[in-house]
């Protein structure tokens, strides 16, 4: 099981087209307290700075093993408006 956080980030779409600057850092990029039995669980946590699970890291995780079983989101997504 593999778990996925999305991360904005300065100069991003989200903050140039809808001025969110949320999910930058912590505490929004922290994990949530529910999913941490989740996360003891995951083979591997991917940090994301896009919506596709598929990242440069997540590729490579995918080429090594034989990839995830599941996936889960790792932050509980807040309003951005």
């Amino acid at each position: 099981m593999w778990g996925k956080r999305y991360f904005n980030f300065p100069g991003s779409q989200h903050e140039r087209l809808c001025a969110w600057t949320g999910r930058q850092g912590p505490p929004e990029t922290d994990i949530v307290a529910e999913l941490t039995e989740n996360t003891a669980r995951a083979t591997a946590i991917v940090d994301k700075q896009i919506y596709s699970l598929f990242t440069r890291d997540a590729s490579e995780l995918v080429h090594a093993t034989d990839g995830p079983t599941s996936t889960f989101a790792a932050s509980q997504p807040k309003a951005a408006y």
